[in-house]
């Protein structure tokens, strides 16, 4: 049988010059006694001859012979490229009794199993059925079950290439990213983006998706997109024709200034299940106003997902006490004027700066409490107040609150070395928390006041 199917490979692959698989089946009675086997036939495809021959001599055996007496299938399937000859070879046997032509198809798939096994061992190639390979597959499927198995990477890499090769640092630490996200956009990069990110949280079972205007509609469109999802984006000024809406506050450190974030009540209503995206995670608070919101529409927020997260400015850990899901696509750390892509070890969850828990310091950081260090003052912090710098260390570290000592650091810092003002409103922004409505900045409202009702 082996001879036969090798054959009929070598013939096959000479004529096309393909790599060919081949295969075949022959069956026999054997030997009862004094009794001697049957001729050997050939198994063809149901409905030739072959198989209807070998059907027909099972039945005439069943007659006249012992019921124990063994039919023999016997399968091989053979693999040739040129260069290698594999073999896979299986036999099957059955009481005569209960044999039927059919059981021909359990020996040829026991040949391929056979034949499958001797090619991985000639390629070097593992499978399920070795022993490490099994260890590989059950890895794999526990990777699928906790969610670490990705299908779609493209996003990720991408977008880590981009910020490596066209990303720059201006003043304050802020990361310049016009070339192809917020000014002049590589659609193709966010396709890949939303669809990663859909795919981090896809488990979520989101009903919408959740995102601020104007950069942070690049990624949720497509995730939306991808997860077939409606995607909310919240406004950063009252809408004619909006007459209800839902409203939080928030302070950027880069504007110096209070912005506000308006959802209308007709498009996020109760019993929702929301994921946030948005183009970067500095500080946090640009998703913590936007989590604000769904808690006041009592819907629920998910999951929130980021294309670009600056480590050192600790937005991962001002928003885990959330307990939600956080996914981001490129993980950087901005030190010195350069831009460094964290990986692997490199991001440590809950921790911020180099993930030891010390912190890192932005270099305008570094300079103003080495300044202080030596004694020298300088700009608006002339003499050095000792209890500010000392404590700017544990600024560094903690979320900003609103006022207070992180206010009085950024404000010397911006007398002192001349904070740059961003060219782009968009650019990126470090935020601090705040509560209340516009132009009140003495207290904190309820809940309620949070919620604007236009006539």
């Amino acid at each position: 049988m082996t001879e036969r199917v090798l054959l009929k490979a070598r013939a096959v692959q000479k004529a096309t010059g393909l790599p060919t698989l081949a295969e075949g089946t022959s069956v026999y009675v054997a030997a009862d006694g004094n009794k001697p086997p049957s001729d050997t036939l050939q198994v063809d495809a149901v409905g030739t001859p072959g198989h209807d021959e070998v059907a027909q001599m099972i039945q005439r055996y069943q007659v006249n012979s012992n019921p124990e007496r063994e039919v023999v299938f016997q399968s091989a399937a053979v693999f040739v490229d040129g260069d290698r000859e594999i073999f896979g070879y299986w036999e099957t046997h059955s009481a005569l009794q209960i044999a039927d032509v059919s059981m021909h198809l359990t020996s040829l798939t026991a040949a391929h199993d056979d034949l499958f096994v001797q090619v991985c061992g000639s390629l070097g190639l593992k499978f399920v059925g070795s022993a490490d390979g099994f260890e590989d597959f059950y890895e794999l499927q526990t990777m699928k079950g906790e969610g670490k198995l990705r299908k779609k990477t493209a996003g990720g890499l991408l977008l880590k290439e981009k910020v490596l090769r066209e990303a720059t640092v201006l003043d304050a630490d802020i990361l310049k990213v016009s070339s192809f996200l917020n000014h002049m956009v590589d659609v193709e990069l966010m396709e890949a983006c939303g669809e990663e990110l859909a795919e981090r949280l896809q488990e979520e079972q989101a009903t919408k998706v959740l995102t601020v205007e104007a950069t942070g509609l690049l990624p949720a469109m497509f995730v939306g997109k991808a997860l077939g999802l409606p995607v909310i984006f919240a406004r950063k000024s009252r809408q004619i024709g909006v007459s209800d809406s839902y409203q939080a506050s928030y302070k950027s450190q880069v504007k110096s200034s209070t912005s506000d974030v308006y959802v209308s009540t007709e498009y996020l209503t109760a019993g929702d299940r929301v994921i946030i995206i948005d183009d970067f995670l500095a500080g946090g608070t640009t998703a913590d106003a936007l989590i604000r919101i769904c808690r006041m529409a009592n819907a629920r927020v998910v999951g929130c997902g980021f294309l670009i997260e600056k480590w050192s400015d600790a937005g991962r850990a001002f928003l885990s006490g959330y307990g939600l899901t956080l996914e981001s696509l490129v993980t950087v750390q901005v030190e010195n004027g350069l831009v460094k892509v964290l990986e692997g070890d490199e991001v440590s969850d809950g921790e911020g700066g180099d993930g030891d828990g010390d912190g890192e310091y932005s270099p305008m950081m570094a300079d103003l409490m080495s300044r202080e260090r030596d004694g020298g003052g300088g700009g608006g912090a002339e003499g050095g107040d000792a209890d500010v710098w000392a404590a700017a260390a544990d600024a560094a570290d903690a979320p900003p609150a609103a006022g207070g000592l992180a206010e009085e650091v950024f404000a010397a810092a911006e007398a002192g070395i001349g904070w740059a003002e961003a060219e782009e409103e968009d650019e990126e922004e470090e935020e601090e928390p705040y509560f209340g409505r516009r132009g009140v900045e003495e207290e904190e409202p309820d809940d309620d006041d949070l919620m604007t009702l236009d006539d």
